[in-house]
Protein backbone atom coordinates (compact mmCIF):
# COMPACT_ATOMS: atom_id res chain seq x y z
CA UNK A 1 0.00 0.00 0.00
CA UNK A 2 1.34 3.21 -0.76
CA UNK A 3 0.50 6.29 1.36
CA UNK A 4 0.19 9.53 -0.56
CA UNK A 5 1.03 12.25 1.56
CA UNK A 6 -1.07 15.56 1.62
CA UNK A 7 0.70 18.66 0.20
CA UNK A 8 1.97 21.11 3.47
CA UNK A 9 1.03 18.30 6.26
CA UNK A 10 4.32 15.97 5.66
CA UNK A 11 6.11 15.81 9.25
CA UNK A 12 9.33 13.95 8.24
CA UNK A 13 10.80 17.54 7.54
CA UNK A 14 9.36 19.10 10.60
CA UNK A 15 10.41 16.10 13.15
CA UNK A 16 14.08 16.69 11.08
CA UNK A 17 14.28 20.51 11.57
CA UNK A 18 12.90 19.78 15.05
CA UNK A 19 15.67 17.93 16.46
CA UNK A 20 17.98 19.70 14.79
CA UNK A 21 16.86 22.85 16.51
CA UNK A 22 17.24 20.87 19.69
CA UNK A 23 20.36 19.86 19.46
CA UNK A 24 21.48 23.46 18.99
CA UNK A 25 19.74 24.54 21.54
CA UNK A 26 21.55 21.95 24.09
CA UNK A 27 24.94 23.13 22.43
CA UNK A 28 24.33 26.66 23.45
CA UNK A 29 22.90 25.68 27.09
CA UNK A 30 25.65 23.32 28.11
CA UNK A 31 28.95 25.25 26.56
CA UNK A 32 28.47 28.99 28.12
CA UNK A 33 27.04 27.34 31.06
CA UNK A 34 29.55 24.56 31.71
CA UNK A 35 32.80 26.58 31.38
CA UNK A 36 32.85 30.60 31.57
CA UNK A 37 34.85 32.98 32.35
CA UNK A 38 33.79 35.68 35.27
CA UNK A 39 31.22 37.82 33.54
CA UNK A 40 32.36 40.89 35.59
CA UNK A 41 34.80 42.03 37.73
CA UNK A 42 33.47 45.31 40.05
CA UNK A 43 36.38 46.80 41.82
CA UNK A 44 36.30 49.66 44.62
CA UNK A 45 39.16 50.71 46.80
CA UNK A 46 38.75 52.42 50.10
CA UNK A 47 41.53 55.00 50.58
CA UNK A 48 40.79 55.82 54.24
CA UNK A 49 41.09 52.02 55.35
CA UNK A 50 43.57 50.56 52.34
CA UNK A 51 41.21 48.54 51.40
CA UNK A 52 40.28 47.19 48.02
CA UNK A 53 37.01 45.26 47.48
CA UNK A 54 36.58 43.15 44.65
CA UNK A 55 33.34 41.98 43.08
CA UNK A 56 33.15 39.00 41.05
CA UNK A 57 30.15 38.10 38.90
CA UNK A 58 30.60 34.40 38.22
CA UNK A 59 27.36 32.12 37.85
CA UNK A 60 27.78 28.21 38.12
CA UNK A 61 25.70 25.82 39.33
CA UNK A 62 28.47 24.22 41.94
CA UNK A 63 30.92 26.77 43.38
CA UNK A 64 32.91 23.69 44.38
CA UNK A 65 33.34 22.39 40.94
CA UNK A 66 33.14 25.48 38.63
CA UNK A 67 35.12 28.72 40.81
CA UNK A 68 37.27 31.44 40.40
CA UNK A 69 40.73 29.80 41.27
CA UNK A 70 42.93 32.83 41.19
CA UNK A 71 42.58 36.27 41.91
CA UNK A 72 45.78 38.71 41.54
CA UNK A 73 46.23 42.27 41.86
CA UNK A 74 48.60 43.90 39.75
CA UNK A 75 50.22 48.11 39.66
CA UNK A 76 52.43 48.46 37.13
CA UNK A 77 53.94 45.50 36.28
CA UNK A 78 54.24 44.35 40.05
CA UNK A 79 52.36 41.96 41.41
CA UNK A 80 50.59 43.21 44.92
CA UNK A 81 47.85 40.62 45.95
CA UNK A 82 48.14 37.06 44.33
CA UNK A 83 45.40 34.15 45.66
CA UNK A 84 44.54 30.67 45.46
CA UNK A 85 40.97 29.18 45.88
CA UNK A 86 39.73 26.29 46.14
CA UNK A 87 36.03 27.19 45.66
CA UNK A 88 34.02 30.21 45.53
CA UNK A 89 32.01 31.36 48.62
CA UNK A 90 28.57 31.87 46.46
CA UNK A 91 27.05 30.80 43.05
CA UNK A 92 26.96 33.99 41.96
CA UNK A 93 27.97 37.38 43.13
CA UNK A 94 30.93 37.13 45.84
CA UNK A 95 33.56 39.90 47.18
CA UNK A 96 36.79 39.78 48.45
CA UNK A 97 38.58 41.77 50.58
CA UNK A 98 42.34 43.08 50.69
CA UNK A 99 44.27 45.28 52.60
CA UNK A 100 46.18 47.31 49.99
CA UNK A 101 48.67 50.43 50.76
CA UNK A 102 48.10 52.14 47.38
CA UNK A 103 49.27 55.60 46.32
CA UNK A 104 46.64 57.89 44.54
CA UNK A 105 47.01 58.23 41.11
CA UNK A 106 48.01 54.74 41.23
CA UNK A 107 46.10 52.50 38.69
CA UNK A 108 45.34 49.19 40.34
CA UNK A 109 44.70 45.78 37.85
CA UNK A 110 43.08 42.66 38.84
CA UNK A 111 42.69 39.57 37.22
CA UNK A 112 40.23 37.10 38.21
CA UNK A 113 40.74 33.54 36.35
CA UNK A 114 38.33 30.47 36.67
CA UNK A 115 39.43 26.93 37.24
CA UNK A 116 37.55 25.57 34.03
CA UNK A 117 38.31 28.34 31.21
CA UNK A 118 38.93 32.28 30.71
CA UNK A 119 39.72 34.68 33.11
CA UNK A 120 38.35 39.09 33.19
CA UNK A 121 40.88 41.85 33.80
CA UNK A 122 39.60 45.54 35.41
CA UNK A 123 41.15 48.51 36.50
CA UNK A 124 41.05 51.05 38.81
CA UNK A 125 42.54 54.30 39.37
CA UNK A 126 43.24 55.47 43.26
CA UNK A 127 42.17 58.76 44.05
CA UNK A 128 41.92 59.85 47.50
CA UNK A 129 38.56 61.53 48.81
CA UNK A 130 36.72 60.44 45.92
CA UNK A 131 33.52 57.65 46.19
CA UNK A 132 34.34 54.18 45.23
CA UNK A 133 33.93 53.40 41.70
CA UNK A 134 32.55 49.94 39.99
CA UNK A 135 34.47 48.78 36.54
CA UNK A 136 33.89 46.15 34.11
CA UNK A 137 30.17 46.02 34.49
CA UNK A 138 29.09 42.73 32.39
CA UNK A 139 26.37 40.23 32.44
CA UNK A 140 26.13 37.05 33.15
CA UNK A 141 27.01 34.58 30.38
CA UNK A 142 23.34 32.50 31.85
CA UNK A 143 21.38 35.79 31.62
CA UNK A 144 22.64 36.48 27.89
CA UNK A 145 21.54 32.62 27.07
CA UNK A 146 18.69 32.95 28.78
CA UNK A 147 17.77 36.39 26.93
CA UNK A 148 19.00 34.13 22.93
CA UNK A 149 16.79 31.61 23.72
CA UNK A 150 13.25 33.73 24.44
CA UNK A 151 14.84 36.74 22.10
CA UNK A 152 14.41 33.36 19.50
CA UNK A 153 11.92 32.10 20.45
CA UNK A 154 9.89 35.35 20.19
CA UNK A 155 11.23 35.66 16.33
CA UNK A 156 9.72 32.11 15.64
CA UNK A 157 6.64 32.71 17.41
CA UNK A 158 5.81 35.68 15.88
CA UNK A 159 6.80 35.12 12.37
CA UNK A 160 4.78 31.77 12.16
CA UNK A 161 1.62 33.48 13.45
CA UNK A 162 2.01 35.61 10.83
CA UNK A 163 2.36 33.38 8.28
CA UNK A 164 -0.48 31.88 9.50
CA UNK A 165 -2.26 35.18 9.04
CA UNK A 166 -1.41 36.31 6.27
CA UNK A 167 0.58 33.81 3.50
CA UNK A 168 -1.85 31.06 3.15
CA UNK A 169 -1.43 31.52 -0.54
CA UNK A 170 2.11 29.97 -0.12
CA UNK A 171 2.42 26.40 -0.77
CA UNK A 172 4.60 25.68 1.72
CA UNK A 173 2.51 27.51 4.91
CA UNK A 174 1.81 25.25 6.94
CA UNK A 175 5.10 23.23 7.04
CA UNK A 176 6.95 26.35 7.55
CA UNK A 177 4.43 27.49 10.14
CA UNK A 178 4.90 24.04 12.20
CA UNK A 179 8.56 24.28 11.88
CA UNK A 180 8.90 27.45 13.02
CA UNK A 181 6.17 27.31 15.89
CA UNK A 182 8.01 24.03 17.32
CA UNK A 183 11.53 25.87 16.97
CA UNK A 184 10.09 29.11 19.03
CA UNK A 185 8.45 26.55 21.47
CA UNK A 186 11.58 24.46 21.85
CA UNK A 187 13.34 27.92 22.11
CA UNK A 188 10.93 29.33 24.80
CA UNK A 189 10.93 26.19 27.14
CA UNK A 190 14.60 25.94 27.07
CA UNK A 191 14.86 29.98 28.13
CA UNK A 192 11.93 29.91 30.91
CA UNK A 193 14.33 26.64 32.17
CA UNK A 194 17.25 28.79 32.45
CA UNK A 195 15.69 31.89 33.91
CA UNK A 196 14.39 29.26 36.82
CA UNK A 197 18.12 28.28 37.21
CA UNK A 198 19.45 31.57 37.10
CA UNK A 199 16.76 33.15 39.85
CA UNK A 200 18.04 30.09 42.20
CA UNK A 201 21.53 30.31 41.32
CA UNK A 202 21.32 34.37 42.50
CA UNK A 203 19.32 33.51 45.66
CA UNK A 204 16.49 34.92 44.23
CA UNK A 205 12.23 34.44 44.44
CA UNK A 206 10.31 32.26 41.74
CA UNK A 207 7.65 34.42 40.20
CA UNK A 208 8.10 37.55 41.98
CA UNK A 209 8.34 39.96 39.55
CA UNK A 210 6.17 41.36 36.73
CA UNK A 211 8.64 39.75 33.92
CA UNK A 212 8.40 36.16 36.03
CA UNK A 213 4.52 36.23 36.15
CA UNK A 214 4.80 37.06 32.59
CA UNK A 215 6.93 34.06 31.62
CA UNK A 216 4.66 31.71 34.24
CA UNK A 217 1.90 33.10 31.49
CA UNK A 218 3.55 32.33 28.80
CA UNK A 219 4.55 28.66 29.82
CA UNK A 220 0.89 28.16 30.36
CA UNK A 221 -0.72 29.54 27.05
CA UNK A 222 2.31 27.61 25.30
CA UNK A 223 1.04 24.51 26.63
CA UNK A 224 -2.53 25.43 25.62
CA UNK A 225 -1.38 25.82 22.02
CA UNK A 226 0.59 23.02 21.48
CA UNK A 227 -1.94 20.94 22.81
CA UNK A 228 -4.60 22.42 20.94
CA UNK A 229 -2.59 21.92 17.73
CA UNK A 230 -1.82 18.18 18.63
CA UNK A 231 -5.66 17.88 19.10
CA UNK A 232 -6.86 18.78 15.97
CA UNK A 233 -4.85 16.02 14.26
CA UNK A 234 -5.87 13.36 16.18
CA UNK A 235 -9.19 14.55 17.32
CA UNK A 236 -12.13 14.13 14.84
CA UNK A 237 -14.50 16.11 16.81
CA UNK A 238 -14.29 19.72 17.73
CA UNK A 239 -11.90 20.84 15.39
CA UNK A 240 -13.54 24.35 14.61
CA UNK A 241 -13.32 24.79 18.86
CA UNK A 242 -10.08 23.53 18.81
CA UNK A 243 -8.57 25.50 16.27
CA UNK A 244 -9.84 28.70 17.16
CA UNK A 245 -8.27 28.07 20.67
CA UNK A 246 -5.38 27.27 19.46
CA UNK A 247 -5.47 30.70 17.09
CA UNK A 248 -6.53 33.11 20.32
CA UNK A 249 -4.05 31.51 22.28
CA UNK A 250 -1.46 31.60 19.64
CA UNK A 251 -2.18 35.61 19.72
CA UNK A 252 -1.61 35.80 23.34
CA UNK A 253 1.25 34.18 23.73
CA UNK A 254 2.95 36.62 21.05
CA UNK A 255 1.41 39.46 22.71
CA UNK A 256 2.72 38.11 26.35
CA UNK A 257 6.31 37.83 24.64
CA UNK A 258 6.50 41.24 23.35
CA UNK A 259 5.39 42.55 27.03
CA UNK A 260 8.01 39.92 28.75
CA UNK A 261 11.06 41.22 26.00
CA UNK A 262 9.61 44.78 27.32
CA UNK A 263 9.95 44.04 30.57
CA UNK A 264 12.80 41.61 30.90
CA UNK A 265 14.96 44.79 28.71
CA UNK A 266 13.87 47.27 31.34
CA UNK A 267 14.87 44.61 34.32
CA UNK A 268 18.55 44.46 32.72
CA UNK A 269 19.19 47.82 31.05
CA UNK A 270 16.90 49.99 33.39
Amino acid sequence: MVVINKPGNDTSPTNLHLIIFLLIIFAVMVCPVSAHPPSAVNLAYNASSGELAVTITHVVPDPADHFINRVEVRSGGEVLVSEQYSGQPAAGIFTYQYPLAARNGELIEVNASCNKFGALTATIPVQAGSPPVATQPGLPPVLLVHMGLMLSGFTCIVTSVYIAQYQRKWKPWFRTHKILSHGGSVAIIAGLGVAVYMVGAFGGSHFRSLHGMIGAGIAFALLVVITMGIGRAYVKSHKPLLRTVHIFMGYLTAGLMVVSVITGLIMVFG
